[in-house]
């Protein structure tokens, strides 16, 4: 239940699901602000969170906006703390947008923590992007902006390849294909102009393909200044492929530099993501490719590396300041989500197949558990499970996928947290019974 005694603050933190969002309320309630998870679904990690006092369900904002505003606004009301309390809202991931977009409509009730919609409009833009930074002397990677394919042949005819075709507010990979080829990049110029329905203006952009490794650099902005800038990066993958498995809180001098003067001539004013590609060598230049402008899925990395941008975050939108100094430190390494219960995989297993294949499977599993050894890869993981045609066979799966992963910092599991952990209960109820399952249930990974 709420404690109607804390004076620290109030926080209604949305998308309760996903794995910033549980950061965000462990931080807050370690903090002793009053945390209100919400989200779409009723059973979330956020919301079984013992740093979370209460939780309420909203419409599904892709499906209806004015529904989710309505239903947003109505829990803002009710949960209203007593006068001079900070009180503040924390979209975390797709919704970020829509609220910044409608701020107005809680302008008096609630401190929103979300950049101005016309910054997040300008930084989702691709084309937009790649410009502003090439005018503020930030390295991007050679860039042209085809209004049409005639075009686009001609400003590629003497290009280095392999090139990028990009659309511009794509998120999460969509939209987004490596060429080898002129041939290849008209191709996926046009399909992504029909398919998405692009006008002349939203057309593609192309960008060089530029070699070196990812680096992800947050930074949170106070007017501009940016504080506890912090690099990681993926490392370690699983056989086969796929996503970084682990993350490890890095140097990137080069990045970092450019973040700080890329923020300062934004006038940024909270979190941001920067995602860069560089070589290593401090010598060459590190490729700015885009910014995140919401709550970003590495964040737990951040807070496990010493920097609470959620407290941050949360002091910035009640008026007060953050400190200047604000140092993370390096080489902490953690890993993503746990993506099933064992146990609760044993039990529905074999209450729906009990078998010698199901019993070895759980062994096999069950060890791995012991071990620590946590399946992190929410992508991959679904994507190898979605092969298979048989419960046993995902059982099987997931055992394997299990022994592959060495223990790190786990975001989920919190010896002080546990109940957290059984907000995965209905979506691997749920696959276990169907065989599919949706994505962003797991992690959250759909963006604004």
């Amino acid at each position: 239940m709420i404690d109607p005694d804390r004076q620290i603050g109030r926080a209604i933190v949305l998308f309760s699901r996903s794995w910033q969002a549980l950061s965000c309320i462990r931080s807050l309630g370690l903090r002793g602000v009053d945390v209100i998870a919400a989200d779409e679904f009723s059973i979330t990690p956020g919301s079984l969170s013992k740093y979370s006092s209460d939780s309420f369900q909203y419409t599904n904002p892709m499906q209806d906006e004015q529904q989710f505003l309505d239903d947003l606004s109505q829990a803002i009301d009710r949960y209203t703390p007593g006068s001079n309390i900070p009180y503040v809202l924390i979209p975390t991931q797709r919704e970020t947008r829509l609220i910044a977009q409608h701020a107005d409509r809680f302008e008096g009730r609630i401190k929103i923590a979300a950049p101005a919609i016309e910054l997040i409009e300008k930084v989702c833009d691709k084309g937009w992007l790649a410009n502003y930074a090439d005018e503020q002397g930030v390295p991007i990677p050679n860039t042209w902006c085809p209004a049409n394919v005639a075009e686009l042949k001609s400003q590629l005819s003497d290009a280095e390849f392999p090139v990028i075709v990009k659309i511009r507010s794509g998120i999460g990979g969509i939209g987004l294909r490596l060429c080898e080829t002129l041939e290849q990049a008209a191709d996926a110029y046009t399909e992504f102009c029909d398919q998405h329905a692009l006008t002349t203006e939203a057309a593609p952009i192309v960008q060089q393909a530029v070699p070196g490794d990812d680096y992800c650099v947050c930074a949170i902005a106070d007017n501009g200044v940016a504080k506890g800038v912090t690099t990681y990066m993926n490392v370690g993958k699983l056989s086969g492929g796929g996503p970084g498995m682990v993350r490890e809180t890095v140097s990137a001098p080069g990045a970092e530099l450019a973040t700080k003067k890329l923020l300062k001539s934004l006038g940024w004013h909270g979190v941001a993501q920067l995602d860069f590609v560089w070589s290593g060598d401090e010598q060459d230049p590190a490729y700015l490719i885009e910014l995140n402008a919401r709550l970003f899925s590495g964040l737990f990395q951040i807070v496990a590396s010493g920097v609470d941008y959620p407290w941050y975050l949360f002091q910035l939108a009640s008026g007060k300041k953050i400190p200047d100094s604000i140092e993370p430190e390096i080489g902490v390494r953690t890993e993503t989500p746990v993506l099933g219960l064992l146990s609760t995989l044993k039990d529905v297993a074999e209450e729906f197949n009990p078998g010698s294949r199901l019993e070895t499977a759980w062994s096999a599993a069950s060890q791995a558990w012991q071990k620590g050894h946590y399946v992190d890869a929410t992508r991959l993981w679904l994507a190898e499970l979605s092969e298979s045609d048989s419960l046993e066979d995902r059982v099987e799966r997931v055992a394997h996928l299990l022994e592959q992963r060495e223990q790190n910092i786990c975001e989920l599991f919190d010896g002080e947290d546990p109940q957290a952990t059984l907000g995965l209960l209905y979506p691997l109820v749920a696959y276990l019974k169907y065989g599919k399952i949706s994505q962003d249930v797991l992690t959250g990974l759909k963006a604004p």
